[in-house]
């Protein structure tokens, strides 16, 4: 069996950072946003819509759509400067059997739509010799240039560029793929950030993030596959697309949310009236937590052993 991880903005939720609905306030807060981002945020928020639907409008206004995505931008350094400040914790526990990382390392490779850099600087930073524990010697973020400092090591906090290179995956190294880009790359035209409702248009213009998705949909989509889905709304629809194909491939799914798998309980874009999520994907799940991972990974020995049930599933 092939265990995978597949996160979204919920599974960055436990360290603090923002979802969609704060993502909203925060554009309203920010002194750069023109009365016309303005007028037309509040215009999707009452018809049930959020901030990339806004995004989505401008797609033709490039001045207005380059100042969205600038204070994006700047809104994931905010964020990115919180959790690397004084007092900020990763880990929950001392304890490295019940720790994140050693949870993280079980996984043969971490697919996300996060564009933050919380794994970065919190995750990445700890393949090191000092970690016996450690499955993986080191990481991989295939088709980028890292910086390395002197001993040759990648420094995972240092911004990227695409290398232009053909997709390859390196022997012995877990891959973490960020299906969206990133607030740390940048191309020629400027910040890598898939956002919007035009996701998978806009993935298809880049050759590096066409082959990311292409990996995801050959890694699920196998009866041998198992996948945790933590912090995913499902809402989009090309991901959407791809786990209901894994399903009907015999993939089986592990859901981690607040709402546990209720979160299925909605419909898909395209599908047929009155049918959810839940009615496609029910014989596929094979479990699901609505703990927060700050218990899970600290005192909650129960629900760990829950999740930790995952990789012995056939």
């Amino acid at each position: 069996m092939a265990h995978y991880l597949f996160s979204g903005a919920g599974f960055s939720r436990n360290w603090g950072c923002w979802l969609a609905d704060e993502v909203f306030e925060y554009l309203l807060a920010d002194p750069q946003v023109s009365m016309e981002i303005r007028t037309q945020l509040w215009r999707d928020r009452s018809a049930g819509g959020n901030y990339e639907d806004t995004i989505t409008a401008f797609i033709g206004n490039k001045t207005q759509y380059d100042l969205l995505l600038s204070i994006l931008a700047g809104m994931f350094n905010k964020m990115r400067n919180a959790y690397t400040g004084m007092g900020f914790h990763f880990e929950w526990t001392t304890n490295r059997v019940f720790q994140v990382h050693t949870f993280l390392q079980r996984f043969d490779a971490i697919f996300t739509l996060n564009q933050d850099t919380l794994l970065e600087h919190h995750y990445l930073t700890q393949f090191l010799p000092s970690r016996p524990d450690n499955r993986w010697p080191d990481w991989d973020m295939p088709g980028l240039i890292h910086t390395r400092g002197p001993s040759g090591i990648k420094n995972a906090t240092a911004p990227k560029t695409i290398d232009g290179s053909a997709f390859a995956l390196q022997p012995r190294s877990q891959p973490y793929l960020k299906l969206h880009g990133s607030h740390d790359w940048t191309t020629s035209s400027g910040y890598l950030l898939i956002t919007g409702g035009n996701k998978e248009t806009a993935i298809g213009e880049i050759p590096l993030l066409t082959a990311y998705l292409n990996h995801f949909r050959t890694s699920v989509c196998s009866e041998h596959a198992r996948l945790m889905i933590i912090g995913y709304s499902f809402g989009d629809r090309h991901i959407n697309s791809i786990l209901l194909d894994a399903a009907r491939m015999g993939a089986k799914f592990f859901v981690v949310d607040t709402a546990g798998v209720n979160v299925l309980y909605k419909q898909p874009h395209g599908g047929a009236v009155g049918q959810t999520l839940r009615d496609q994907m029910w014989p596929s799940v094979i479990g699901g937590s609505r703990r927060p991972l700050t218990s899970t990974f600290n005192n909650d020995r129960i629900e760990h052993d829950k999740l930790s049930d995952f990789f012995h599933y056939l």
